[in-house]
């Protein structure tokens, strides 16, 4: 008789079979859409696994006594996992409550992605959504082709991702990602990448990938260091990337270049022959005019986007507020305003400069 928040209950369609039998004997009326708490179904994972213990071996070890006692806490079965239970059960077997719990998660999200991404194209909404060059080490992509990853025979990184020391870092930036063995991505036709661009264009219309330059050089980091100094440039994929994900996708993808940090010729190069929009700072214009190529009238082409400025920017308002006085004087000349509303002011001349875009 006791009410528990919905977020704390689980689906009764997302617990292993085996167990809902158990369930079910004490309870005939319970069905696949009913939930249970997390008290109740601990309880009954316990009850299974020393019932199926105990069957087959007739006596419960201290090893197994410790694994009963971690399902008791609800916590993951990792520690030993291999010896706890039969040797002949497969890891998605052990934890297939878990595992069908978090598929179970990832429908609902992508469903009411889908939904909410359908809603915004009605009303003329375009989604432009982050992509990240790199992925985390844990990830499931990283842990289900270990083969394309520079990683060592345990399946820890040999080297990780990373940018050189800087104006911002006297030691760089140790990001940690695990780098991308491009060889074997080449062998198979990046065929990783054309799923993993495809599967982005399934939940938003414009895709900005992050850290665009590191697909014709990226900062390649020994694991074992402490920060990025000792770290060195190496050749990325290229043109020939893109040209496999437009092969098997089209030449209609809508994607976005984050073309800022440490830029050379051939980064810019490799953009403009993808045809991949640039971005265009409006704040990083007004510090180093009137030669800085985000200052508006320096914008080559209108194959760009003027940004306003990102999610690593200060806010328009905030950045005005502490910019040098040269700078601030050279927005009040150029817009033909006060400062006083600076926020609005970018907006309209993010808008009316001659980019293709503006965020």
């Amino acid at each position: 008789g006791q009410n528990y928040p919905v977020k704390s209950l689980t689906p009764m369609g997302a617990v292993r079979k085996t167990i809902t039998e158990e369930i079910s004997h004490d309870f005939p009326e319970c069905l696949p859409t009913d939930y249970i708490c997390q008290t109740d179904l601990s309880k009954y994972r316990t009850k299974y696994v020393k019932s199926s213990l105990t069957s087959e071996k007739g006596e419960v070890t201290d090893l197994e006594s410790e694994l009963i006692k971690s399902m008791q806490q609800h916590e993951l079965i990792t520690k030993n996992v291999d010896t706890t239970l039969e040797q002949d059960w497969k890891i998605e077997e052990k934890l297939a409550d878990k595992i069908a719990y978090q598929k179970f998660t990832q429908f609902e999200f992508y469903k009411q992605w889908g939904e909410l991404k359908a809603y915004a194209n009605e009303k003329g909404i375009s989604i432009v959504g982050d992509m990240p060059i790199f992925v985390s080490v844990d990830s499931s992509d990283v842990w289900a082709n270990k083969g394309l990853f520079c990683l060592d025979s345990k399946g820890f990184p040999t080297e990780v991702a990373g940018v050189p020391p800087d104006y911002f870092s006297a030691t760089g930036q140790l990001w940690g990602n695990p780098l991308y063995k491009w060889s074997e991505h080449k062998k198979q036709g990046f065929e990783w990448w054309i799923n993993r661009m495809k599967a982005q264009f399934t939940m938003v219309d414009y895709v900005r990938i992050d850290h665009f330059r590191g697909f014709e050089s990226y900062w390649a980091v020994p694991a074992d260091e402490e920060t990025a100094i000792n770290g060195k440039w190496k050749k990325g994929p290229g043109v020939e990337l893109f040209n496999a994900i437009k092969e098997a996708l089209g030449d209609d993808m809508k994607i976005f270049a984050e073309d800022l940090g440490i830029i050379t010729p051939e980064v810019e190069a490799l953009r403009d022959e993808c045809g991949f929009p640039g971005m265009k700072v409006l704040q990083f214009g007004f510090e180093a005019w009137p030669t800085d190529p985000f200052y508006p009238h320096n914008f080559k082409t209108t194959n760009c986007i003027s940004y306003t400025g990102t999610h690593d920017n200060n806010t328009t308002f905030g950045w005005y507020a502490d910019a040098k006085e040269e700078a601030r004087d050279r927005v009040r000349r150029y817009l033909h305003c006060d400062g006083g509303n600076v926020s609005w002011d970018f907006i309209r001349l993010a808008m009316s400069s001659i980019a293709k875009y503006a965020i």
